[in-house]
């Protein structure tokens, strides 16, 4: 059934088909349900393991017989259904637009994860050279007054990309004290927005300005007040969107700016001192270099003779539009470089049948590269309509089902098919990354409003997901991802059988009188896989959740009242996910330990004061732990001292190695075993030996931290060392004296924060000689470090090719003040 609904949405189907294609979705449907259903009574035949209970399992068997031979019935009636649906395996007519003929394989992994980001996280910045220089030299050389720049065009005109292009410049983010870039999505929540600009203004003050409860607009007005800031409002689409983070804002001196992009050019004639228009349009030689950077990049970087013609009458298709070409150009790179193929290609984006009768270009392109997506990459892709991704893909059955083999022939993990399904959207410009690590890991990503249209059309089209953002009433039948925007005014819609099926359930938009009836609602939800309660203002653990037993994915992230986790957790045997950040849960039951499939156990919490103070056994159960990807281990207190084993075998393929405790030697294990560590971080180590000697030689590690780690006064890094190492954080090194970077050492560091380290008073020796340093931030340093970073100072000239330069420090009311030291 999904090789057939696959087959003719590949195609495109017509009108003629369309009828026939819902038939078998529901179908489909129905017979999910029915494994579903026969799973759950399962499971709760699973849970009776007395043997001595001979009597109460008779009973229960007799009381649920009712219930197997309901399934036998429904069985039969999606028998006689699929016996209804004739022409079953009725083949589309033009065979030319069949993706399967066209050389492509729908499988991930074609090419690695540096590929991808090589290929697409770049900036795309053709043909928008000019108008790029124009807007950051108003940035950096326009008077010093509060001025807004608008960047105005259709959707997949390239006003995001430009606008990040001029964001990511240095001049520009050494001009200004802080930085921020906001997307704003249509379905906004103010507290949401601001939370964000805060967060990205100043990392170190979103534990003590953006709790629950504070004046988040005062907040900011009062923090933005005396500072120089730039921030990026991308895809701005109505006025009261607008007046909205206008008066979260100082309109003061200090030279401040905004950059809007929109889709409106009346809606930025109202706030605008300055309005560039993007017509979308390129010129036909940046056409043609955009799209052989995208197509080519991986492979000449340049168009192979017997491809030229071809490339130029797909680019000629394109229209000039730069979302078109690069999108065209991404999926063409994955493909043989063989003109037949690509000519098919080319045929393909004139058809028009179908969804195809829309004779927008771009709209072409995406919903072609949609096609050639596999069924569980399409339903990946789908779920960013309600923003869940990753994690959650792994609890819907035809996302994991298919574990593919590598070339070892090991079985890959759910965790990276996922990964490697991310990286194919990614790669075919269906998904824009918006933040990495600097070891290439995605923290967060977004897609374009026209690339939103598409998945909201086709969830739409497949009954795929509901979204509810008002008490409206829905006509949609048979639910099965649902996402409540405002759960304190559409709970009503989500009632009753049409709800019964559901398998995602993501809620936001809480008030206190709606946690009280979403239990009734969520108890409902017997075929539940993912239950997304984040921000929920819950009392206590909801002991509703426990009877959603085929449950895989449960999170309840800052419900900050839940206390405990009750022992009736076990009946969760399907559960792979957990989430309990900055819940107050501190302890967990043992019945933990019956989660067999649970993958992702994630339970911590801050509680910050000020950036620097943090108030907060082993070896075998790690062991076991072979797929191991991140590592936190942290001591009760700052004074106890952790046995980190030297004998332990550590998990072969950790990359993220946190510890927090004391140290008598840094473990024998890490290096060289951990030969892919790409983060280490230690945390109260009180080190007699510097730690350098012991890590400089892991060969992928790119972030380093030592907080209150070694007791030495000098941390000297010796030639040739970390060579792939970008950023450093040296923090509360009380005897630091001096640091030393010799000959060769660090030669990719590109940020470096040093914070309290009250006996550092030089700068680094050989910081002169780090190209690639592009921040330089110092939190509560001694004054005397300070002045040496002045314009005036004779050692200025060490740091003058940094073009980002912050003194942080905290004032009498546990506030941080900035100076632009760039």
């Amino acid at each position: 059934m999904q090789a057939y609904l696959w087959d003719q949405e590949s195609w495109g189907t017509t009108e003629s088909l369309k009828h026939k294609v819902e038939q078998a979705r529901d179908v489909a449907y129905d017979i999910e349900d029915v494994l579903d259903e026969f799973m759950l009574h399962a499971f709760h035949q699973h849970h009776r393991r007395d043997i001595f209970n001979t009597l109460h399992d008779l009973a229960h068997s007799v009381k649920h017989w009712s219930s197997f031979s309901d399934l036998s019935s429904k069985i039969q009636k999606i028998k006689e259904k699929i016996s209804n649906l004739k022409d079953f395996a009725t083949i589309a007519p033009d065979a030319n637009t069949n993706p399967s003929e066209s050389g492509e394989s729908s499988s991930p992994g074609l090419r690695t994860a540096h590929q991808v980001i090589r290929l697409h996280d770049h900036n795309d910045i053709v043909g928008f050279e000019r108008i790029s220089k124009d807007v950051i030299r108003q940035l950096i050389h326009g008077r010093l007054q509060f001025k807004t720049i608008s960047l105005v065009g259709r959707g997949g005109s390239g006003k995001t990309i430009l606008a990040k292009n001029v964001y990511d410049s240095k001049n520009v983010r050494g001009k200004f004290d802080c930085h921020a870039w906001v997307h704003v999505s249509p379905s906004f929540s103010e507290d949401e927005l601001l939370r964000d600009v805060f967060k990205q203004l100043f990392p170190a003050s979103k534990h003590t300005f953006c709790s629950k409860g504070m004046d988040l607009q005062a907040n900011l007005r009062d923090y933005l007040q005396r500072k120089s800031y730039v921030i990026i409002f991308d895809d701005i689409c109505s006025k009261e969107q607008w007046e909205c983070i206008y008066k979260a804002l100082p309109v003061g001196s200090k030279g401040s700016k905004i950059i809007v992009t929109t889709r409106k050019t009346d809606l930025a004639s109202n706030f605008s001192n300055c309005i560039h228009t993007l017509d979308g349009l390129l010129a036909k030689q940046a056409a043609c270099d955009l799209f052989h950077k995208r197509a080519f990049q991986s492979r000449y970087r340049e168009c192979p003779p017997q491809l030229r013609s071809v490339s130029e009458k797909i680019v000629k298709k394109c229209e000039g539009s730069p979302l078109a070409i690069a999108t065209a150009g991404a999926l063409l790179s994955k493909k043989p470089m063989d003109l037949i193929q690509w000519n098919k290609f080319h045929d393909s984006l004139g058809t028009v049948i179908g969804d195809d009768a829309n004779p927008d270009i771009i709209s072409r392109i995406l919903r072609q590269s949609y096609r050639e997506l596999s069924s569980n990459q399409r339903s990946c892709f789908l779920y960013f309509t309600i923003g869940l991704f990753h994690r959650a893909w792994k609890a819907d059955p035809h996302v994991g089902s298919r574990k593919v083999r590598g070339k070892s022939k090991r079985r890959k993990t759910l965790e990276e098919v996922a990964e490697e399904y991310l990286d194919e959207l990614i790669g075919r410009n269906l998904v824009r990354t918006s933040r990495r690590d600097l070891d290439g890991r995605i923290r967060s990503c977004r897609v374009q409003s026209v690339t939103l249209e598409l998945i909201v059309d086709k969830s739409e089209e497949g009954n795929f997901v509901l979204v509810l953002a008002d008490q409206n009433t829905v006509s949609a039948e048979n639910i099965r991802h649902l996402s409540v925007r405002k759960a304190g005014t559409a709970l009503s819609q989500v009632e009753g059988d049409r709800a019964k099926n559901v398998r995602t359930a993501f809620f936001s938009g809480w008030d206190k009188p709606c946690s009280r009836r979403i239990g009734e609602v969520v108890g409902n939800f017997q075929l539940l896989r993912v239950l997304d309660l984040q921000d929920a203002p819950l009392d206590e653990f909801p002991e509703y959740v426990v009877s959603l037993t085929l449950l895989r994915y449960l999170s309840l992230r800052n419900a900050t009242k839940i206390k405990e986790v009750p022992k009736s957790i076990k009946k969760l045997l399907c559960l792979e996910t957990l989430d309990l950040r900055q819940t107050g849960v501190t302890k967990l039951p043992n019945e933990i330990l019956y989660l067999h499939n649970l993958s992702h156990l994630l339970a911590y919490r801050y509680d910050v004061k000020n950036y620097v103070d943090f108030d907060s056994h082993l070896c075998t159960s790690i062991e076991k732990m072979k797929n191991l990807r991140t590592l936190d281990v942290c001591s009760t207190s700052e004074e106890e001292y952790l046995n980190m084993e030297d004998r332990l075998h550590p998990p072969p393929n950790l990359q993220r190695l946190y510890v927090e405790g004391c140290l008598h030697k840094i473990p024998a294990w890490v290096c060289p075993s951990l030969n892919h560590l790409s983060k280490i971080g230690l945390k109260w180590s009180k080190l007699e030996a510097s730690p350098l000697d012991y890590l400089q030689d892991l060969p992928e590690l790119v972030e380093l931290e030592l907080v209150d780690a070694y007791t030495g006064i000098e941390l000297v890094f010796a030639v040739g060392s970390f060579k792939e190492l970008k950023k450093l954080h040296v923090e509360k090194l009380d005897q630091l004296h001096t640091v030393v970077i010799q000959e060769g050492a660090v030669p990719d560091l590109q940020k470096m924060v040093l914070c309290n380290c009250v006996n550092l008073k030089m700068l680094p020796l050989g910081i002169n000689n780090l190209s690639c340093v592009e921040e330089l931030l110092l939190y509560e340093m001694h004054e005397e470090f300070v002045a040496q970073l002045h314009k005036s100072s004779e050692d200025r000239v060490m740091v003058s090719h940094i073009p980002i330069i912050r003194s942080f420090t905290l004032d009498a009311y546990k506030r941080w003040s900035v100076r632009n030291l760039s």
